[in-house]
């Protein structure tokens, strides 16, 4: 499964096939006894080449400027199975700094120390990229009881989405560190 959302598109509403594959998900953990883990991907300054995007290296991020506000971004959702469940999410972001770049500064500037080739749209789209995987589990806890009557069913369910998020992989995932979840 796999859902692309562009910024462009402000609300992110389930569809069908989002319910379909949510449903699905939900079944393997029931049926099969599967476990869920999660990754989150900060893909830093958005490239597109042939339908794929990945970190653009070089790009350099640029202050906000409310006039010339670009405020693109794009965000991968994406769930496969094997013996696990793994749920993944990683976002992409243009190259201008979010205008309240300043409140996250002191967590960049520590990661920037430790790792000189950080930008700050890595940073920015770590953040959101956290931020979107809080959702998303948040979401499927939220269809647990709408969907499932039964209390042996929704337990187990709701105990396999009280996941974590842990580090956020940086710069192509050579980096991993914590982000703070910011609403």
């Amino acid at each position: 499964y796999e859902k692309i959302v562009a910024k462009s598109e402000r609300t992110v509403a389930m569809n069908k096939s989002d319910s379909i594959q949510t449903m699905e998900i939900f079944q393997a953990i029931l049926n099969r006894d599967m476990k869920l883990d999660l990754s989150i991907y900060a893909g830093g300054i958005l490239g597109q080449s042939d339908g794929n995007y990945y970190r653009d290296s070089l790009l350099v991020a640029v202050d906000y400027n409310k006039e010339n506000e670009e405020n693109e971004q794009v965000w991968r959702y994406r769930a496969t199975k094997d013996e696990k469940v793994h749920l993944s999410i990683e976002v992409w972001q243009d190259k201008m700094k979010p205008f309240n770049f300043e409140d996250y500064r002191k967590g960049y500037d520590k990661l920037k120390k430790k790792y000189p080739g950080l930008t700050e749209i890595d940073y920015s789209s770590a953040v959101k990229a956290r931020q979107l995987a809080d959702q998303w589990i948040e979401g499927m806890k939220a269809l647990v009881p709408i969907w499932f009557e039964k209390a042996g069913e929704r337990a187990k369910l709701l105990k396999s989405l009280s996941i974590k998020p842990g580090k956020v992989g940086f710069v192509n995932r050579s980096v991993w560190a914590k982000v703070p979840l910011v609403d």
